[in-house]
């Protein structure tokens, strides 16, 4: 199931509850319910920039907002976050143009019809869910394989040669650690050691000096522990 978190920043409470019925309605459109939207409210900016760190997929905002105007709210969380997706909802048209200083998804003008709706969140749905997940292509030593993040469990590094090991086997490739970490490390994926990338979505227990992946053991050096670990607690809040 996909989960998407979801931020309605917005004064007017009729506008925020007709975003939340259509979001709700879409997510119920979906066949086999493989959607789910968790969808927070927030009438001012300030208290949506109080919640920055919980992450969030899709930002409805709207533009024409007291004490902190909602492009001015925008510019803070695209400094925060570059990937959110960010739509406008707003009857102020002519600030439109403005959306690209803060790389701004889409726009809806007020009064909103769930066609419009409809059509625009599309759009940010699939670029939340291309953000979650990669396709690598690696350059094995008999051909080329396609894998998604999501599948690799760890990368492991001896010399300059690369380890991938998901569930069903391990690819091998020429490369540099560093270079994969800094590419995958959007992905949710963390050095336990020096030679060792660890997928976040597949860990199952942290202790003193170790990292499982069900029933995978690996290493965790205790120079790198509280790093690991906050970084950790950091992608779960994303996602709670």
């Amino acid at each position: 199931m996909r989960e998407l978190k979801i931020a309605i920043v917005e004064d007017d409470r009729e506008y925020s509850d007709k975003l939340k019925e259509y979001v709700s309605r879409y997510e119920n459109s979906q066949e086999g319910g493989l959607l789910k939207c968790r969808v927070s409210v927030f009438e001012t900016g300030l208290k949506f920039l109080s919640e920055l760190k919980a992450g969030w997929d899709i930002v409805f905002m709207d533009i024409d907002m007291p004490v902190l105007s909602g492009m001015d709210t925008a510019k803070a969380l695209y400094e925060s976050d570059k990937n959110a997706c960010i739509i406008f909802c707003t009857n102020l048209s002519q600030y439109a143009i403005k959306g690209y200083e803060v790389s701004a998804l889409d726009f809806i003008v007020k009064p909103i019809d769930y066609s419009t709706f409809k059509l625009k969140f599309e759009r940010a749905v699939k670029k939340a869910e291309a953000r979650t997940t990669q396709t690598l292509i690696i350059k094995t030593s008999d051909g080329i394989a396609k894998l998604n993040t999501s599948d690799i469990y760890y990368v492991e590094c001896s010399g300059h040669y690369l380890t991938y090991h998901t569930a069903a086997q391990k690819y091998g490739e020429r490369g540099v650690m560093s270079t994969l970490e800094e590419k995958l490390k959007p992905y949710g994926f963390l050095r336990c050691v020096s030679g060792i990338l660890v997928n976040a979505e597949h860990i199952t227990k942290i202790t003193q000096n170790s990292v499982f992946l069900s029933d995978i053991e690996l290493p965790l050096s205790r120079r790198r522990r509280k790093e690991f670990v906050d970084e950790y607690m950091n992608i779960l809040s994303r996602k709670s």
